[in-house]
């Protein structure tokens, strides 16, 4: 049990970051006007290939993580909003970064970096509360918890 929670672990953070880093590649795709003519087409195919390594690897990492996590508990899942402090953020995150890309497009302002800028922080909330808000991230604060507790209680 205390392996599988380690796994978990592992394979949830592991997850995290490799989405952080899909969801940042936006970012990088118009730094492509400042290449050399010749390098633009090897620079984009690397920030694409980024893009397809992260996104894949972050979500395989995700579900290893979830059929892990489904031998331990077997919670349904609900929908919330704003259940806890990284929820918040990141659906803040996604209402700011919705209105913004509705102002922009009302107001025919989507050119430059904003639409990449928008892209990133919807990518990015959505991705930071699907993992967080889930039974994966529950578990392993709970059993997080406890191993606290216990610890105080020896004490």
């Amino acid at each position: 049990m205390k392996e599988k929670l380690q796994d978990i672990k592992k394979y949830f953070w592991s997850s995290v970051i490799l989405l952080t880093l899909m969801s940042l590649t936006f970012i990088a795709m118009p730094a492509a006007d400042y290449v050399d003519e010749g390098k633009v087409k090897i620079f984009l195919a690397a920030i694409g290939a980024i893009f397809w390594v992260t996104l894949v690897g972050g979500y395989v990492l995700w579900f290893m993580a979830y059929r892990l996590n489904k031998t331990i508990i077997q919670e349904k899942i609900r929908l919330n909003l704003f259940s806890n402090r990284i929820v918040s953020i990141a659906d803040g995150m996604f209402i700011g970064g919705a209105a913004v890309l509705f102002l922009a497009a009302a107001t025919k302002k989507m050119e430059g970096f904003l639409p990449y800028i928008i892209l990133t922080i919807l990518t990015l909330s959505v991705n930071l509360h699907c993992m967080f808000n889930g039974n994966i991230y529950r578990t392993i604060t709970k059993k997080t918890r406890r191993k606290d507790d216990e610890k105080k209680d020896a004490q």
